[in-house]
């Protein structure tokens, strides 16, 4: 962090006043716009009109958007521990759960509001709805309608949309896949899978790497004359788990066998990466969407 920059920021400093104190070359230009990054990613500083001040100075925060169906809504400041109302034409180009700047402003009635500064991170500008006329409907109540302008797919189809333009809360976007009939059985599911950014399909890569596996018959010990019992339940989506027991003359010998998940996937493989970023398998009303694909997690490493 650039300290004397920072402490020379101790009021609102304009463009010209910071070219005239820091810059002498072409590199000092680039460098001066760095640190200004560097100390605004940092939350010590903001842009506003054409200069720079502290945050503190401005009373700017940062914090989570929460938006409701009716247009407005409402920015959670750490700072305050508290949420704070910002109202529709401040959202500007926002989407629920972005992290935003803000500025907060004593309103007439003592009431503290939020003026929107800039967007610093957007969780996902993806949505799932339903295609009706030129529009889709996601199925999300934060955002009421999304404007399509390939209005290929006919009414009633679920679509994942990304959004591709926001103003005044009104949105615009592409679709970029197709899920099938909205009334279709399991689509409820489907799309609640996918709005979760669960993806229902592996990469090519993985499945190729995952189906190329085999098991190593020298590393195994044959116990299938055993009755082993799986501890998994009848209606379980898979059976990683399971134990048998052995009367002894001083005792009993319990046997125990889990999924060795260990010995198929290697750190840092495509498959390992893949796992990571799903970070858990989801099981849900009708059915699960794996870490591992199927080739792993129902057969080389089911029980």
């Amino acid at each position: 962090m650039n300290k004397k920059l920072y402490d020379y920021i101790d009021q609102f400093k304009s463009a010209d006043e910071l070219k005239a104190k820091f810059i002498s070359s072409a590199m000092d230009y680039k460098t001066l716009f760095k640190d200004l990054n560097e100390l605004e990613e940092l939350g010590l500083i903001t842009q506003l009109h054409r200069g720079y001040d502290r945050v503190e100075n401005q009373n700017i925060h940062r914090g989570t958007l929460s938006l409701t169906s009716k247009g407005y809504g409402f920015v959670y400041i750490e700072a305050i521990d508290d949420e704070v109302f910002i109202p529709e034409k401040e959202l500007h180009s926002s989407l629920d759960q972005d992290e935003i700047v803000v500025q907060l402003v004593v309103e007439h009635d003592a009431r503290i509001s939020a003026k929107f500064i800039k967007t610093l991170k957007r969780p996902s500008p993806y949505v799932v709805g339903t295609v009706r006329g030129s529009f889709v409907y996601p199925d999300i109540q934060t955002i009421r309608k999304v404007k399509i302008t390939d209005t290929k797919e006919q009414d009633n189809t679920k679509v994942v949309v990304m959004i591709t333009n926001v103003y005044q809360h009104r949105f615009e976007g592409k679709v970029i896949e197709v899920l099938g009939d909205a009334n279709a059985p399991g689509m409820d599911i489907t799309s609640y899978i996918v709005s979760h950014r669960f993806s229902l399909q592996f990469p090519e890569e993985v499945q190729a790497q995952a189906n190329a596996l085999t098991m190593n018959e020298d590393d195994r010990v044959d116990e299938r004359h055993l009755a082993y019992v799986t501890i998994d339940g009848v209606d379980a989506k898979d059976f990683d788990d399971a134990v048998y027991v052995e009367r002894q003359d001083d005792g009993y010998t319990v046997y125990v066998a889990i999924a060795d998940v260990g010995n198929f996937v290697t750190e840092n493989s495509v498959i390992d990466q893949e796992a990571y970023k799903r970070g858990t398998s989801l099981y849900v009303t009708d059915r699960v969407v794996p870490m591992l694909p199927e080739a792993l997690s129902n057969e080389l490493c089911s029980l």
